[in-house]
């Protein structure tokens, strides 16, 4: 009587572990099926990049110049910078706060498609401010367009 007891208890216990483990694998494999840019804020951080995919930096920059406005984007980095300037020019840019930061730059890349996201918007900006540097006064165009 007590072997036969002592199958059951057996039984039950490699029951019971069997299905932890079942309950534990399971979570991980999800876990690890989970992409990280479906977090909260990775998917605000895209959300302020997703309008970049149909903008026209040219045409962007084009009616700012119609409106007198000669204000650079600034790209938010692990520094600030002008894109599509020279360093030089880029350095007086900020130091007279003469910009406005394009929002969602980062130098935090959450995902393969934020990095895509953030090439868009330095490519937006260089070619916004080259655009706008050459509406600007000669003082600044004497300076070299970054490429």
């Amino acid at each position: 009587m007590k072997r036969g007891r002592t199958i059951a208890i057996l039984i039950a216990t490699h029951s019971v572990v069997a299905l932890l483990a079942i309950v534990v694998w399971t979570s991980l494999t999800r876990a690890k099926l989970e992409k990280p840019e479906d977090t909260l804020p990775t998917r605000k951080i895209s959300a302020e990049l997703d309008w970049l995919s149909s903008a026209n930096p040219c045409r962007d920059a084009e009616r700012a110049i119609r409106k007198a406005d000669l204000t650079f984007l600034a790209y938010q980095g692990y520094a600030l910078w002008i894109p599509g300037v020279a360093d030089s020019v880029s350095k007086a840019i900020i130091r007279e706060g003469d910009y406005g930061v394009l929002p969602g730059t980062t130098d935090a890349i959450m995902s393969p498609e934020h990095r895509e996201q953030l090439a868009i918007a330095r490519a937006y900006a260089r070619w916004y401010n080259e655009k706008i540097l050459a509406a600007r006064p000669v003082s600044l165009d004497r300076h070299k367009v970054r490429k």
